[in-house]
């Protein structure tokens, strides 16, 4: 009986497929040598994103042949597969004839999964005394559907009844190398895959689950497009608020446009990276070009409000400015820049003075949305948010795993509310402190070499409080794209697209990367409270919630006492919650 991992069969694909597996994994469990190890469901969330899954590499079943090497399996349990001149197509479930996507067929499918695997074990071990060998199954298929050609080596044609008989000789045979794949290193090898495993499943519940929480949001503003005056959504962070903001602006969009109503939509944020962000989303960016919708950050709006006047806003001074230009900004609004509906998000951090011009946008009888964190509040303006006729309190965290979000929870005033979903990911990390700004970056460095061995660079990003030399680590971390002083605004969102390209890892500070979201995330020269007057405890709370999965904190010396008693009140939450 072979070993396997998990030690229950379980799946997440299709019925049919789920079906074909479970047959398989059975086999394998009851034929192959007691000595062979057997993995199921590998799946490598950190080769490419794909909406919120990180699912481009995805095997069915790696087996560890002692003395041999590595066996990469496929298993197709499709009724019609058909191969003519060498292309390959199926029967899908809607009974249409396709091809397999981006594979050519089942086996180079296998083949690309060995090779991805190869390129990630080398990272770890000594690859060249590892044979890594493909091998595709069909099980409802027969030798005559596919034709005799140089792929039989590596397909296993069997039917659905029972494997052949010849399996295990099949998968000794494929190997060709005569260098030993030693017990020792089957026990290293499947000691990294069984954690990925489980890490991997641990991902894949949380981010079901985050979806699963987050589908209610998408609807609920539409349930309350009758109420009279405006709507203030006030939540914590990873609550669902610009996912709320964003699917209730392309609601109104679509509709417009569908019934060519003659009204438009305003949307407008704060943060210059989260404008972007917001401006090219899909749901977003197929109404801009119509003029109906106008997305970006408040400055942004600003300038191009002015653009006809002349005046430029000197926006390192963006409180004076806007106050002095208030006059020309209401009468170039009340002129062309009027709409139905107003979305402001991150209205905690909009100044007193900007609301008399948010309020000049909306046309008569318009409806204005707010949404707001009074704890992610970085300027002091939290009590100047607008009171909304309606108003919607959002206290689950859907981004951040149970860690993490635990974590920042108690960063959070006493009797402040917030529910986490239960999945943990993986522990908060603080790493030791130190009061040299060098020592620092060299920490954080050997972490990410690390973490780059597992996780694409699209995957981190490094936050800092500061930009200053003498204060921030970012630009002293080798493979790190960092923020600096008087950076351009262009350089900066160019950063921010090699990064979401998968070009660079990000550094950045924390203050810019606030809205934004990484599936790990490094903090670096965290200080103690009262340290610095630019450094609060809303500043902290930000970068521990831009984290979804994984958290890594590297403190000054000073700070390190403080990061650890929050970690241990963290840690107190969580039992007493459990």
């Amino acid at each position: 009986m072979a070993q396997m991992f998990p030690a229950c069969f379980t799946s997440k694909n299709s019925a049919a497929g789920a079906a074909g597996e479970r047959l398989v994994y059975n086999h394998f469990k009851e034929h192959l040598p007691d000595n062979w190890v057997v993995i199921h469901d590998l799946w490598r969330f950190f080769f490419q994103m794909k909406k919120r899954y990180y699912a481009n590499y995805e095997t069915d079943f790696i087996i560890l042949v002692p003395n041999k090497g590595i066996m990469v399996v496929e298993v197709k349990n499709i009724k019609t597969i058909k191969v003519e001149n060498g292309k390959w197509t199926r029967i899908n479930s809607e009974g249409v004839q396709a091809d397999f996507g981006s594979y050519e067929s089942p086996v180079h499918q296998a083949y690309l999964g060995a090779k991805k695997l190869r390129s990630c074990l080398s990272t770890r071990f000594d690859i060249e005394n590892m044979e890594v060998r493909s091998m595709a199954i069909l099980l409802q298929q027969k030798r005559a559907d596919i034709p005799a050609d140089d792929t039989w080596d590596d397909l296993l044609i069997c039917g659905m009844e029972e494997l052949q008989d010849g399996l295990t000789r099949r998968i000794k045979y494929l190997f060709n190398q005569k260098k030993e794949f030693t017990e020792e290193q089957i026990e290293e090898v499947r000691s990294f895959l069984v954690q990925t495993v489980q890490y991997t499943q641990d991902l894949h519940t949380y981010t079901k689950m985050m979806d699963t929480e987050a589908a209610p949001l998408t609807k609920l503003l539409s349930l309350l497009e009758n109420s009279s005056g405006g709507i203030r959504v006030d939540g914590c962070a990873g609550s669902g608020k610009t996912v709320m903001a964003i699917n209730e602006v392309h609601r109104l969009s679509a509709r417009i446009k569908a019934q060519q109503e003659g009204k438009y939509v305003l949307f407008l944020c704060y943060n210059r990276h989260l404008g972007q962000c917001i401006k090219n989303h899909p749901l977003i960016r197929k109404f801009t070009k119509g003029k109906r919708l106008y997305a970006n950050t408040f400055a942004w709006f600003c300038d191009e409000v002015l653009e006809p006047t002349g005046i430029n806003i000197d926006w390192r001074k963006a409180e004076q400015e806007v106050a002095a230009y208030t006059p020309q900004l209401i009468e170039q609004i009340q002129q062309k820049w009027q709409y139905d509906y107003v979305f402001i998000d991150e209205a905690q951090d909009f100044h007193p003075s900007w609301w008399a011009l948010i309020h000049a946008t909306l046309k008569p009888g318009g409806k204005l949305y707010v949404f707001s964190d009074t704890n992610q509040s970085l300027y002091g303006h939290i009590n100047t948010v607008p009171e909304l006729p309606t108003r919607i309190t959002l206290n689950h965290n859907i981004r951040n795993c149970k860690d993490i979000a635990t974590y920042g929870h108690a960063l959070l005033p006493e009797g402040a509310t917030m529910y986490t979903l239960p999945v943990s990911v993986q522990e908060v990390h603080i790493l030791p402190g130190s009061a040299n700004v060098e020592d620092r970056a060299r920490t954080a460095d050997t972490l990410l070499r690390e973490l780059l061995k597992t996780y694409d660079r699209r995957d981190i990003v490094v936050l800092s409080p500061w930009k200053k030399p003498e204060k921030s680590s970012l630009n002293r971390i080798p493979n790190v794209s960092a923020t600096y002083l008087n950076e351009t605004p262009e350089h900066s969102i160019q950063r921010h697209e090699y990064w979401r390209q998968g070009k660079i890892v990000l550094g950045e500070s924390i203050r810019a990367f606030k809205g934004l979201e990484s599936l790990v995330v490094i903090l670096t020269d965290i200080p103690a409270p009262g340290e610095s007057l630019a450094f609060k405890q809303n500043d902290f709370y930000v970068a521990c919630t831009r984290a979804r999965a994984a958290l890594y904190i590297i403190p000054t010396l000073t700070g390190e006492p403080y990061v650890k008693e929050v970690l241990r009140r963290s840690q107190e939450k969580k039992q007493t919650e459990s």
